[in-house]
């Protein structure tokens, strides 16, 4: 998540070169484009975009049905609004609030994280699988996504993250949907997200079974804790997001061969296709 480490390498240098909201250079700022240019790609418009911000518009669309009060690319515009603002206030030598709104965005980028991790727990139980090779593959994005979240679980409550870690860990066994999608939601206060926020894993035009979205907030336990101002958790996410994506591609190079003549292309939940 190079986009996390431009976003503090902007406000370190807003801290050290900005007195009295005057300052000396830009390097705050060409840092923070530095930062928008990674989060949304030069894909964040299409379907293949590969960034977070392709990334948090496709898990909008699956996990919130579209109505005029919830557009298709919300969260990721909001997103985008967010660092819009923040850029002013850097331009302004107001740290502080850049600050408190760099945070309210690391909160927001957990969100397809989340989802990310519901979706691959709702994957790997179904286990609709054409072969191994597909089965493989699912389980190394769920674990991936999963590690991304470790260190802000880990946070708010060691129980659930040893959880969530047996549950979609690589190699562990079928995880179980209700167990991961509970665990998570238990700690969703202390990650500054919401039921709303996060939504319920779509098939088709409905909700999943025993997916729909949870309670607000308010109803679930929280553990205390603010992740969304602990720099060294969102540093722990994206180090591990970089690990263990590396560790994905090492593998599926290496199967590309057998995969290439096994793969079939299938229209449901669990095709090749959709697993992003």
């Amino acid at each position: 998540m190079q986009v996390v480490v431009e976003m503090h390498r902007s406000l370190d240098v807003c801290k050290k070169s900005c007195k009295e909201k005057y300052c000396i250079g830009d390097g705050h700022l060409n840092a923070w484009d530095k930062a928008v240019a990674f989060f949304c790609g030069s894909l964040s418009d299409e379907a293949d975009g590969l960034l977070l911000f392709a990334l948090t518009k496709r898990r909008h669309q699956e996990f919130h049905k579209q109505t005029e009060d919830i557009p298709v690319d919300g969260l990721s515009k909001q997103i985008i609004d967010q660092f819009s603002r923040a850029q002013i206030e850097l331009s302004q030598g107001d740290c502080a609030a850049a600050e408190k709104r760099a945070h309210a965005i690391f909160d927001k980028m957990r969100v397809p994280l989340v989802q990310s991790v519901i979706r691959y727990a709702y994957i790997l139980e179904q286990d609709d699988f054409s072969d191994l090779a597909d089965r493989q593959k699912a389980n190394a994005l769920g674990a991936t996504y999963a590690s991304s979240l470790l260190p802000f679980l880990h946070h708010c409550n060691e129980n659930v993250a040893e959880t969530i870690y047996q549950q979609m860990g690589y190699g562990f066994p079928t995880p179980s949907f209700e167990k991961v999608k509970r665990s998570l939601e238990s700690q969703y206060s202390c990650m500054n997200t919401s039921c709303e926020e996060v939504g319920g894993l779509l098939v088709g035009d409905d909700y999943a079974e025993n997916a729909r979205p949870c309670e607000s907030r308010s109803a679930l336990a929280t553990n205390g804790g603010n992740p969304g101002k602990a720099g060294a958790a969102v540093l722990g996410a994206a180090l591990a997001i970089a690990a263990l994506g590396l560790a994905v591609f090492v593998f599926l190079t290496k199967q590309k061969k057998s995969q290439q003549s096994r793969l079939s292309a299938q229209s449901n939940i669990a095709s090749v296709s959709d697993l992003a």
